[in-house]
């Protein structure tokens, strides 16, 4: 009994002993902590400062393409259509013959009609087969300028004081993974009341014919530069439809709600939100709350 009694009690020692070290070792790492930090551990993070640098205006719109010039080639007088001398897809000049009419009046004799076309260009459609009944309103076909297209786009109403004839500017279409250089050609006199929006013309040159009227298009019209404050566009926390990016003060951070501006690929333009030289967490930022603490362990710098 004795033997078993002093085993019991070498237990019950070690076990205190046991608990008063971890307790130390608790005690110990609460310690190690910075005091300047308020007990909390600080989170490492990647910074960059908030610069200013020339930002390219860029102006978003979208519409159709249409062809600089097309016209509807009709027939003079009345009668059926004996021939059709053209198929789409063809290339014809001004004055080249497309169609032949007779004009089938009994009692009466009639040369046949010769129907041309008024300019050169592509047949973009042929309306009748032979043998159908054509009058000065009957279509025959159509003929398109197929050299140089325009885009016919919409911009909104407070853009249209940046945007000038002769202006640079980029064309997309789904159909192709290219750009299609341009220029602002026109620029219509009124606003769409319904859309607010203002129809500019931008001339493309299309010269292997691969922009074809009707297509969807994407615009982008470069309208000069100016001083915009940037940051790395993985410094953007998105959330809720808003953005937001985290701004280093002192030891802690600071959830800034930011307005971003023209997407500069790796880079991002901020309009509202930041002042320069503010340094903004680039790395890091991953369940980061407003007023946490961080230590920077890297400040990386924006190439222009």
């Amino acid at each position: 009994m004795k033997k078993v009694a002093i085993w019991i009690l070498v237990v019950v020692i070690v076990g205190l002993v046991a608990l008063t070290a971890y307790r130390m070792a608790v005690t110990m790492s609460k310690k190690k902590t910075s005091p300047a930090l308020g007990g909390q551990e600080a989170v490492g993070v990647e910074v960059a400062v908030v610069t200013k640098e020339p930002v390219e205006d860029k102006i978003l719109a979208t519409g159709s393409l249409a062809a600089m010039a097309q016209v509807m080639v009709y027939s003079k007088v009345p009668g059926k259509l004996i021939r059709n001398l053209v198929v789409m897809n063809q290339y014809v000049k001004q004055d080249e013959l497309l169609a032949l009419v007779d004009r089938d009046e009994p009692g009466f004799e009639f040369t046949q009609s010769e129907v041309k076309s008024p300019m050169a260009g592509i047949v973009a459609k042929t309306f009748l087969d032979m043998g159908a009944q054509v009058t000065p309103m009957t279509p025959i076909a159509q003929v398109v300028s197929m050299g140089r297209v325009k885009a016919v786009v919409n911009v909104v109403e407070k853009d249209l004081g940046k945007v000038k004839r002769g202006q640079p500017a980029v064309v997309r279409v789904d159909a192709y993974e290219a750009d299609f250089p341009g220029t602002v050609r026109e620029i219509s006199p009124v606003v769409n009341p319904q859309t607010r929006t203002v129809e500019v013309e931008i001339t493309v040159p299309n010269p292997g014919g691969k922009l074809k009227p009707g297509m969807f298009a994407r615009s982008e019209i470069r309208a000069g530069k100016h001083d915009g404050l940037v940051i790395p566009a993985v410094s953007v926390v998105r959330r809720e439809g808003k953005a937001y990016a985290f701004v280093v003060a002192s030891d802690d951070v600071q959830e800034r709600e930011v307005s971003p501006g023209q997407d500069l690929g790796e880079k991002v333009e901020i309009t509202a939100g930041l002042k320069e030289g503010e340094m903004v967490v680039t790395a890091g930022a991953y369940g980061l709350k407003d007023g946490d603490k961080v230590a920077i362990k890297q400040a990386l710098k924006i190439e222009k």
